[in-house]
């Protein structure tokens, strides 16, 4: 294609005469688009030079001196690159009156073009363009007439609602009825409509969960790259967890592990994926840490458990005390954060049930150098203070804040870094009173004796 740039500089040195104008090469440039089709990829300097340009000629000239060729490029230049030309009161004004006027099918439609593109909502000249485009584009052969007509695209008021309200009872294919193809979805009328869907979404309705998913995150490609509307991550996050900020996680359901497996395409564990929660709500992020306390809780009890499957009766009935408690705890929203540490064994069996069942998750880590292959443990963060959990007959051990206790989130520990801590409790008969009370010294958080009895 024709240099973009080249082109501009010949619309401000080509002679003008009574002669017809001779068709330029941006206009070739123009003409080598398919009508309705995307907008020219431009840098700013090409755009900010096109803006220029036109905007020298129409203050020479006015805007019924500019050929038809030059007509048709004003759309490029009216909400983006580094001189929005709706700016400009008269020009924008005599713009729209030429084109009322004469109703030039390609300009129309690379005004509605333009117009979807960069959504310019809240911008003054917003509701004047709209409203044109409302009235005129029966007359514009534009693949965005089943858009105007069946969902009210250009009603300046409400233009998103009813694709959003469509978009989570039958998934993104109505937007390809639209007529936006899938490389338009980052359109910034698109990127609104998914907000809007966002906040009509109800996280519990897994159907309409799916479609937000199928028009939120890409299939392939790195974590990083898969979220299609990275500027709307906040509302995204806000539409999945905010009715549950600042509250215990709820208990473990299909929904909920649909709601794990959404984020976690697209954004991961917070501590082993930071960068994809920049800029989300801190309380969102907490919410969120409880809920994998919760996961990390039911990885660690399921794959010990399964490894004492041939252990005595009062070793299994020990084990499944330990569960009782930690769930308790971690029911009631205390356990801020927790963490897997799994033996070499354990860790070998944790890998081979994350493959076979997804839910299961597969944030956790191994211990290097565990004193049996099995054994594991559950670390967790009340507050500022650390609790670490051993399996089989390890002890539980409690690092007050400041004390040198293991971080959450590693991929890796050694044996000796997940014990040694100031407190310890063994695990012998009223050891959950004696853990209970030492937490809540720490923490003023205690749970009652009927909560794990």
């Amino acid at each position: 294609m024709t240099g973009l740039l080249e082109a501009i500089r010949e619309i401000d040195t080509r002679r003008r005469s009574i002669q017809p104008a001779l068709t330029s090469r941006l206009a070739a440039v123009v003409a080598e688009i398919p009508g309705g089709g995307p907008e020219i990829i431009a840098t700013p300097e090409e755009i900010g030079a096109l803006q220029a340009r036109l905007l020298a000629l129409f203050k020479r000239m006015g805007m019924a001196g500019l050929s038809v060729s030059e007509f048709r490029c004003i759309p490029e230049g009216l909400w983006h690159g580094p001189k929005p030309l709706d700016k400009e009161g008269e020009f924008y004004r005599q713009f729209l009156e030429r084109l009322r006027s004469e109703r030039r099918r390609s300009v129309l439609r690379r005004l509605i073009n333009a117009f979807l593109s960069r959504y310019p909502h809240g911008v003054e000249t917003f509701s004047s363009a709209a409203d044109l485009i409302a009235a005129e584009i029966v007359h514009s052969g534009s693949l965005y007439l089943g858009l105007a007509k069946d969902w009210n695209a250009f009603d300046k008021q409400d233009g998103t609602s009813a694709l959003a309200a469509e978009i989570l009872l039958r998934g993104p294919d109505v937007l390809e009825v639209a007529g936006l193809s899938e490389d338009r979805w980052t359109f910034h009328f698109v990127e609104l409509v998914f907000r809007d869907a966002c906040l009509r979404l109800d996280p519990k309705d897994i159907e309409k969960l799916g479609h937000l998913q199928s028009l939120a995150v890409r299939p392939t490609g790195a974590r990083s790259e898969r979220l299609r509307y990275p500027d709307s991550r906040g509302v995204l996050f806000e539409a999945l967890l905010g009715r549950w900020r600042g509250k215990p996680p709820p208990p473990d359901s299909p929904e909920k592990r649909t709601l794990i497996a959404f984020i976690d395409a697209f954004a991961g564990d917070p501590r082993s994926f930071p960068s994809e929660w920049t800029g989300v709500d801190e309380q969102l992020k907490k919410t969120y840490l409880r809920w994998l306390a919760s996961a990390s809780l039911k990885q660690f009890f399921d794959i010990v458990e399964h490894s004492l499957r041939n252990q005595e009766d009062n070793i299994r009935n020990m084990w499944k005390k330990r569960r009782c408690f930690w769930q308790a705890w971690v029911d009631r929203g205390h356990v801020d954060e927790a963490w897997v540490a799994f033996g070499p064994s354990a860790f070998d069996d944790a890998r081979r049930t994350s493959k076979r069942d997804p839910s299961f998750g597969s944030n956790y880590a191994k211990v290097e150098q565990s004193r049996s292959p099995y054994h594991s443990a559950l670390i967790m963060k009340f507050g500022d203070h650390k609790v670490v959990e051993w399996s089989h007959n390890g002890r539980c051990w409690i690092w007050p804040e400041g004390k040198g206790a293991p971080d959450t989130g590693k991929s890796t520990y050694w044996d000796d870094e997940l014990r040694e801590a100031p407190n310890s409790v063994v695990h012998r008969e009223g050891w959950q009173t004696r853990v209970n009370e030492q937490i809540f010294e720490l923490t003023k958080k205690r749970l009652r004796k009927s909560d794990w009895s």
